[in-house]
């Protein structure tokens, strides 16, 4: 399943300060990942969102935090 496609226009900001796309994150997880593939990954993903009433919108926060289980915080 392709999940970029509902986050085509969102952008991202990763551990280096880069804004990435969806699709580029997702990447970047992938090659984290593979670096150390034997360990044990727990992957959270949490939002947030505050409604702006005189611009008639919606704003949404989304943090995408890969944790490597037993090296550290």
């Amino acid at each position: 399943m392709d999940w970029s496609t509902g986050f085509s226009k969102a952008i991202f900001i990763n551990g280096k300060g880069e804004k990435v796309t969806f699709s580029e994150m997702e990447q970047e997880i992938l090659d984290i990942i593979a670096e150390r593939p034997d360990l044990e990954y727990v992957l959270s993903v949490g939002t947030d969102s505050q409604v702006k009433p005189k611009a008639d919108a919606t704003k949404f926060v989304t943090v995408v935090h890969l944790h490597r289980v037993g090296q550290g915080a």
